[in-house]
This record gives C-alpha cells, structure tokens and sequence, in this order.
C-alpha cells in the first residue's frame, strides 16, 4: 500500500508543514504501522526546469533532429546562451515546436528515470552531429511520468498561466516533489480506510494534532444533478445475493472522450504502480487509491454486444457462477470459474469476476463512448476465497478483503463521475441504480473518562480525549465525565469501548504511556480446578507407567470410518485444511489413540512384555452441540485411555481385558464407580464391544464408557485381543477421593484373606463392592489396621438367578504382626453384615 504525501497536502495543504521527512517516517512507525520503503522525489526533480520553446530548426547535419533555443528566465547558472540569454538544445521528438512549455534538464542534472531504477545518468553539454546540447527536453518517461516516449512532454494545460507570467511551479503541481511511503497491507487488516490515501493523510492529520477535514462531497450525500446527457439508456440493474454483495451502485455515461489522461494524473498514479492506460481506467485506479473503493467501467456497448441484446434490453447485476463456467479476464487470463465465485453478468453472461478483474470482452478502449459504471461491496470472504482459488491477487481484491463500509460506494461513484466529465467530457445517461440492503453506520459508544486514563495510565482530561477524536472526524460529546463517541462510518472496526480507549491512546502517542504496571490488589489468584485435576491424572498414570501422547485435534475421515464413525454427520469440517488428512474435528479421542497401537507393538514399544498404556488429555467437539450463550461450538474436555499387550503376555493376566481399563479408571478416581449397558450411548456403540463394556457413573452423573473395542475396530486398526479402553469426562469426574495420605511401608508382615459374596440379582457390583470397601475400613480402623480390598472375579452359574463376587482383602499392622485369629475375626464382622444387612450370602 502506498501513500503520496503530495495528494494528502492536496486535501490538507498545512497536514505536514514545517515536518521533515524522518520525523515523518519516525511517527508513522511508531503510531500508523511500519514503513517498508520511502521513496522521495524531491532530490531527483531538484534540477528540473520550465521553459519555453523560443525557436524550432533543422539540424544541419541530422534529418531527425532539431536545433531549439529556450527560455528558462536565466534561471540555471553557467550554462552556454546566445546574445538573447536563450539556451540550444537539440531534440529529436517529432512533437517540438516553437512557442510550447516544455520541462528542461540541464546539464549537471540527473534523469529522473534513470535515478528511479538505480541506473543514475547524469547529463552534460554535449556535442550532437556537430552541435553543442545543453542538457535536453524530457519526455515523459523520461520524467518517469509514464512509459510515453513518442514525444515530450507538453505543459499545453499551463500554457495560459505560464504566458501570463503566473509564478507557477509546474513540478510541484505535477506532484514530483513528492514524498511516496510504502506500507506492508497486511498491517491495516483492520482498517479498511487506510487503503485509501485519504484515510493515512487523515491518520497523519491525527498523529500531529492537526484537525483534518474530508472533501465536502465525502462528508455529505453527493448530489448527481449535473452534467446530464439528453439521450437516456435504461438498464434493469439486479442483485439476487445481497447477503454477498449487500450494496451494488450502477450509472451510464455517454459523450466519452477516450484519450490520454492529464498529466497530473498520470504523473500520480504511475508513482504509486500504475502505468496510465487512458482516462478512464486510470479514473478508476485513481479514485481506487484515494478512497480504497474499487470499481470497474464497462464499455456499454460491448456489454450489449456480449449480452446479444438491444438497447433498453439490458439486464446488469452480481450474480454466483456456475460450477466449470469460463470467463476470460483482463490480461488474456482465462478460468475456469466455481460455484462460490461472485461474478458480475449482463443477460446471464459472465462479463467480470466480482471484487477482482474485470472481463476482457467489454473492457474499454479506444473506441469507446459509453460507459456503465459498477461499485459495490462484495462480501470479503468470498472474494479471499475466490483470490485464492484463482491465485488472482489484484489491488481491487486486496482492499475488498478488507471490509469496507457500504456507505462511501456512492461518494466513489460521484467523484468519478465528476473527473470522467472533466477531462472526458462524459454525461450522465441513466438513473444512478443503487441496491441498498441495510446501513453499516457505527454506532455510538458511551464511555467514561475513568475507563480510559485507568487503562492508559494517563490523566487526559475529557476535552483533550475530545479533541484526539474529533481530529480524525469522530463525533464527540462531552458531559462532565461521560462522553459519547460516534466514528464516522468508514470507521467500521471502532465498536466498543475498548476500540475508543485504542484510538486516544494511539493518536495521543503510545510514547506518552507511562512504563508503570497497572495498581492491582495482590490477591492470592483462584486455583483452576480443570488444571489440578489434569495434573493428579498425569501423576497418577505415571506412577502407574502409561505413556502420553498429544495426537492432533483434527483427524482424517478413514480413521473415523474405520471406528464406525460418519464424520459428515458428527463432526465440524475444517474448508481450508492444511492438509486433506487433517480436515476434522475430532468428536472423540479414542480413534487417535488406538491408531497408535499397532506401530507400537511392532516395535515392541513395551519392552520385553510388550504392553503399554496410551493416555490423552484433549478436547472434543460434536456436530450440532452448540453453545446457545455464545451461538460456538461447545469443547468437551476428555480424558481417554488405551492398555494393550501382545498374545504372549496377554496370557500373564487372569481375567478379561476390560478389568484392565477399569483398574487403570479407578486408580486414577480412587473410586468405585456405577457401571451400566451402554445403551444407545452415542459413539459408544461404535467403538465398544456390547457384551464386554459399560457406561461409567458417578454419583448419578454419566461420565463417559470404558470397555473393550468392537470386533471389525480390533480387525481395521491391527488391535491385539487383549486391548481395552475407557474415555471419560473431565468436568464430570470426580477425583475427592484421589486424594491420599503419605503412609509408609509397614516392617510387619500383612495377611490377605479371599471372600466370595453371593447376590440373589437385586445388588450391583458396585453396591457390593463399596458396601465391601466401606464395612471392612471401619473394622480394621477401630483395631488400628490398614486394610486394601481388591474386586476379583464376577460370576454367574449357568441357570442360576444369583451372581457371584470375589475379593481378595488385605490387612496390615504398622506396630505388630498380625494373627490368623485376629483376621478371621474380621472378616466373620464383615461376613455377618453382609448376610443381615445386606441380604449376601458367603460361598463356602
């Protein structure tokens, strides 16, 4: 992005009076953005003079040349001059005659252009065929105007001045003393009005305290009642996706005059990267680059032509593509367009890409006398994507990924206008056709004056604060301490209050913020409950010797399908992933994790028993789960576990390998918990095996499944049979009783005694187990022992109502060794209570 220091004085003639360049580029830096390159004119037009051509001859010994003698008014020292003081020049431009304006260098000056690519030329008197040049008449490449070098340059629209004797600087009129920044865009993303040079010179307005006023016709709603042509064209202008382009503005112009732009606007647009094409392509470009609102000029008759339609027949409007349609753009560029695209049609054919080029087919030339002007404001999304797609990344679609407001398209509209019948004697043929579907106008924001000194750490006083703002034409109003700020409507990214503090503090310099931290009350911070849980969880599962990974949170679609899950139908899908493999969020992090497996016991990962256990902590989210508050996706905190060994150590375990995940779930817990069929459990029945998995409950609260995979999940992930699994829910697991004492290894030896209780069917295992936990605590407590129950086996006799449980119990002394009395006492207490108080019977 560049700005022209020149323009913005055109607009604001005292913005940087008295101001040096550094101190310029320095506070631009500090309060605006980073400045990538200056570059200054002032040194390279310093030599460069306006004079006029006295007199026109053959050269004697050349066909093609001229001998021309000058008047610069004497105003370049030791130079060569005849007895009239007037200055020989030899010139071979065909367009050199007596009596023009033209620019002189003269000897000991610098051609510009040369000096513009590095390649200086400094010129000198010289002899030409025999005769002496000093210096030479420029054209106006050579002026690096433009790439124009048929002739030089004829200062014909200063020629009425300039004979009055009028002090006129012609190089500072034509803007070559300018002092050109260049900006990376990326660093006004959020500030669509500085893509326009009229938004960085009101920005330069508000960093040196000075109050910029925007051109009357910006400000307020332009009137289009001029310059009105007698003839009328109608055109039925449509918007059939106003969600995409929510304002579309139209107007004709006939009487155009296509020919070379003036030269001061040449000379502007080709320093900020343009080369002049004819007035109204550069029109545009010009009006692009005050206001940063594209727009694109139609050759109306072409349009008709395309559309093969009369005149009054036209129908004009945005429009999406059709997928494999073809358009071919400016520059011979040809694509193929896709559905998404925003194209701009005229009877149904596609004439322009909407927001990024316009269509070769009805591009304007020289031949040209009407012409329907388009300006709107597309959707910035689309037209990234589109940009993207394309690989079309023009000035237009730059600034229309930006944001624009939807209120300045018609104050664009009218300038152009204003300029085409200036220097193109065009008129206005048709009604202005604007499709308006709703305003973007900021609202106002109510603010105190304690929220901004608080947050800055200054003491403005509200007139100050006021004053910063109205600089930049906010509309402020003050009421003691309370006041009421309204941006103008091209500032679309001030929303909120902390926007309006952002911008005193910028525009009052962020220099002037004192490098203090804020005062806060040194209160102890509150402990996150989320954070303690995870790290008890890794403690535990590392005393345990699991292992955990951090797996990605999006997945590929094979290995959802693989676990029986539809990703269309349960997960959010990523549009523009990094890689085709990584294109959803994931709903669960068992499928990551029992991934793993297969290339870990391949490489015998663990050890020489081969068996390990995989943990993750991560997030999940699925499809259609929304948050209503906030209208996002609500993120499920998880915890997840694989245990896995090979076939020959699997053979080490007594029992199915769901018992395994269950002791890796209630170690962590340190709790027994409520296990049922799993049901219609979502995703659960796709990845669990039925008969040999649960759901997990706590305290009446579901908490998530364990058991072992299905059948055709251990046949497409590789899965040894003994593999078993559990993910869980970290907001509803409850870890209280996780939490132990320290207690040291006792020097006595212990006794373990087996107990097997029968159940008739109305007892749980968990009822069972944790009346078993609890009664024999109690006991061992009261004779100062410490007692460890371990559930065993679950079992049920064919044909029989009744279910069996084992434990295997522990008891220890931390003061004597204990008898096989003292035990049996204990667990005949335990074996009564069952019996009386909770209808179990004891197998012998």
């Amino acid at each position: 992005m560049k700005f022209s220091l020149k323009l913005a004085q055109f607009y604001n003639p005292d913005l940087a009076k008295g101001v040096n360049d550094d101190d310029l580029i320095s506070k631009f830096g500090k309060q605006l953005g980073a400045i990538e390159t200056v570059e200054s004119y002032r040194e390279i037009y310093h030599g460069v003079r306006t004079v006029k051509v006295v007199s026109v001859k053959p050269h004697p010994n050349a066909d093609k040349l001229k001998v021309c003698l000058v008047d610069d008014k004497a105003a370049v020292k030791d130079v060569d001059r005849d007895d009239n003081g007037l200055v020989r020049v030899v010139c071979g431009a065909p367009n050199v005659r007596a009596g023009m304006w033209a620019l002189w260098l003269p000897p000991g000056s610098t051609v510009p252009e040369s000096a513009m690519t590095n390649k200086e030329f400094k010129l000198e008197a010289r002899e030409l065929r025999g005769v002496v040049s000093s210096g030479m008449l420029a054209s106006e490449r050579e002026l690096a105007i433009s790439e124009e070098h048929d002739g030089i340059l004829d200062l014909a629209e200063f020629a009425d001045r300039l004979e009055k004797g009028d002090n006129v600087d012609v190089v500072g009129e034509l803007g070559l003393t300018d002092l050109v920044l260049d900006f990376e865009n990326k660093m006004f993303t959020h500030r669509p009005d500085c893509f326009g040079n009229l938004g960085i010179a009101r920005e330069l307005a508000g960093i040196y305290g000075k109050e910029h006023e925007s051109p009357d016709w910006y400000i307020d709603l332009p009137d289009f009642d001029f310059a009105k042509s007698e003839s009328q064209s109608s055109v039925e202008v449509v918007n059939s996706i106003h969600n995409l382009v929510p304002r579309f503005m139209a107007v004709a112009l006939d009487s155009v005059e296509i020919k070379s732009s003036p030269t001061w606007l040449k000379a502007y647009i080709y320093r900020l990267g343009y080369k002049p094409v004819n007035n109204v392509v550069d029109a545009t470009n010009y009006v692009m680059h005050l206001l940063g609102q594209p727009m694109h000029a139609f050759d109306y008759d072409k349009l008709l032509k395309v559309a093969g339609v009369g005149e009054g027949e036209l129908q004009f409007g945005p429009d999406l593509a059709s997928q494999g349609e073809s358009i071919e753009l400016l520059g011979d560029k040809k694509i193929k367009l896709h559905k998404d695209d925003i194209v701009i049609r005229a009877n149904g054919k596609a004439v322009a890409l909407g927001g990024i080029m316009g269509g070769k087919l009805t591009e304007v030339d020289s031949g040209t006398t009407r012409v329907l002007l388009e300006c709107a404001t597309f959707n910035m999304y689309s037209v990234r994507r589109s940009s993207m797609r394309h690989g079309l990344f023009t000035d237009a679609a730059i600034r229309y990924t930006k944001n624009q407001s939807t209120e300045q398209n018609d104050r664009a509209v009218w300038y152009f206008t204003k300029l085409l019948a200036g220097y193109a004697g065009a008129k206005l043929c048709s009604n202005l056709y604007d499709l308006h579907k709703n305003s973007s106008k900021p609202d106002p924001i109510g603010i105190d004056l304690d929220f901004i000194n608080l947050r800055l750490g200054l003491k403005l006083e509200p007139s100050e604060i006021a004053k910063l703002l109205q600089n930049v034409e906010f509309r402020v109003t003050v009421s003691g301490e309370s006041i009421e700020v309204t941006p103008p409507f091209w500032r679309t990214d001030v929303k909120i209050a902390e926007d309006v503090v952002e911008e005193v503090g910028r525009l009052n310099g962020y220099d002037k913020i004192p490098v203090l931290l804020p005062v806060r009350a040194a209160t102890v911070a509150s402990s996150n409950q989320l954070i303690i849980n995870k790290q008890q969880i890794r403690t535990r599962l590392e005393q345990m010797g699991a292992n955990e990974l951090l797996t990605y949170s999006f997945v590929k679609g094979d290995v959802l399908k693989q676990a029986g899950i539809d990703p269309d139908e349960t997960c959010f899908e990523i549009r523009n992933a990094l890689s085709p493999s990584l294109r959803y969020y994931r709903p669960t992090l068992l499928p990551s994790l029992l991934e793993k497996v297969h290339p870990n016991i391949k490489l015998q990962a663990g050890g020489v028993d081969n068996k390990f256990a995989l943990y993750e902590l991560g997030k999940t989210h699925i499809k259609d789960a929304i948050d209503e508050a906030t209208g996002l996706p609500i993120e499920n905190h998880r915890l997840a576990l694989v245990f896995s060994a090979d076939q020959k150590s699997a053979l080490s375990y007594s029992g199915a390998a769901y018992y395994q995940a269950n002791h890796y779930l209630e170690t962590i817990a340190g709790a027994v918990f409520e296990y049922r069929s799993i049901g219609g459990t979502p995703l659960a029945s796709k990845l669990f095996e039925p008969a040999r998995a649960a759901e997990v409950w706590q305290s009446g609260e579901f908490v998530g499944v364990l058991g072992q995979p299905s059948r055709s999940l251990l046949k497409s992930l590789k899965l040894p049979g003994f593999t078993s699994m559990f993910e869980v829910d970290l907001d509803m697991l409850n870890l209280g009783g996780a939490k132990e004492a320290y207690r040291p290894i006792s020097n006595f030896p212990g006794l373990t005694q087996d107990v097997t209780l029968s159940s008739m069917g109305n007892s749980t295992w968990a009822d069972v187990t944790k009346f078993v936990t609890n009664r024999i605590s109690t006991l061992a407590a009261k004779q100062s022992l410490h007692a460890s129950v371990e559930p065993g086996d679950i079992y049920s006799p064919d044909g029989a109502v009744s279910t069996n449980y084992s434990y295997k119990i522990s008891f220890v002394s931390m003061s004597r060794t204990l008898t096989t009395g003292e035990v049996g006492d204990l667990m005949t207490s335990l074996v009564r209570a069952a019996e009386q108080e909770f209808d179990l019977k004891v197998m012998s």
